[in-house]
């Protein structure tokens, strides 16, 4: 009679190839907006809208139809001059 054992290799679940890795603009966003304000908006250089933290949210308006994520869309005339002006 032969016996045949074989081992299975042992795997580290701690190794670093199966650790999740945050996409770095996240990890940015996070910071900003415990570092400076509990609710931000983050847009990019065009005004549209990449990332709200908090209740941030809830003071873009939002018009019936087809969503529309640029930041100067969302808000009044009067507050979308101030944002372009501010961000200049």
């Amino acid at each position: 009679i032969t016996t045949i054992s074989y081992r299975n290799p042992v795997r580290d679940i701690h190794n670093s190839e199966f650790r999740f890795k945050e996409n770095p603009e996240t990890v940015f966003h996070k910071y900003l907006s415990k570092k400076f304000s509990p609710s931000s908006i983050f847009i990019d250089n065009e005004f549209n809208i990449l990332f709200i933290k908090g209740d941030a949210g809830k003071k873009l308006m939002h018009n019936e139809g087809l969503f529309q994520n640029n930041l100067l869309k969302m808000v009044s005339t009067e507050i979308g001059t101030v944002i372009r002006n501010g961000v200049r």
